[in-house]
């Protein structure tokens, strides 16, 4: 019998009813006590998976964001209306914008026109936006001239939830150190060295 149920047993019964004569309400009596002990128990460990869940969660949840904002990549991460939502430091570095999260999202619309005032060639990003948008599940890439001279290579592709995409990853990469040293690699192979002029293989070039 429950310890409880006796405890009220010896306090409220009265000496002259037996137990034997309410036998049957004493064991419904004592069935709901052990239920309840039962119930409260896979409460408490329920409770304490929600507690450790939360806390790999927060664990996840901090590990990525140092990893997100430790990267030398700008990255941003869009709904699939283009809003931002998530926007490491290099990104808000790049082009110069406040903090962007869940609790301070940026509109598609707000963000594409500050943006604009930083690139040269617009048609490059807004063609490879309308294409994603109109294909979904599509990757893609395109190279982006900064107003200030630099060369920045853009990369999208999307975020899925369980196989369904519920928005786009941008990852933009400052590739201006290449570019000029492709550039110097393109000009000494036609110029000489020493004196800069041009060499044979830039005049055998024009004359064929």
């Amino acid at each position: 019998m429950h310890k409880l149920l006796i405890r009220q047993l010896r306090k409220l019964l009265p000496p002259e009813i037996p137990q034997d004569a309410i036998q049957d309400l004493l064991s419904a009596v004592n069935a709901t006590y052990e239920q309840s002990d039962l119930d409260r128990l896979l409460l408490e460990r329920s409770l304490d998976q929600i507690t450790q869940t939360q806390e790999q969660l927060a664990s996840s949840l901090s590990l990525l964001d140092s990893t997100l904002h430790a990267t030398a990549d700008a990255l941003l991460v869009v709904d699939l209306s283009g809003n931002a939502i998530i926007a490491n430091a290099a990104f808000l570095s790049l082009f110069e914008l406040d903090a962007v999260s869940n609790a301070n999202p940026l509109d598609a619309l707000s963000l594409r026109r500050h943006i604009n005032h930083y690139i040269l060639n617009l048609d490059e990003l807004y063609n490879l936006i309308r294409h994603t948008t109109h294909h979904v599940t599509a990757h893609g890439a395109c190279e982006l001239q900064l107003r200030d001279g630099r060369h920045i290579d853009c990369r999208t592709q999307p975020r899925t939830m369980e196989n369904q995409p519920v928005g786009r990853v941008w990852s933009l990469s400052d590739i201006t150190a290449l570019k000029k040293r492709e550039q110097e690699a393109l000009f000494n192979t036609y110029h000489d060295s020493l004196t800069g002029l041009p060499n044979r293989v830039l005049f055998t070039q024009h004359l064929s």
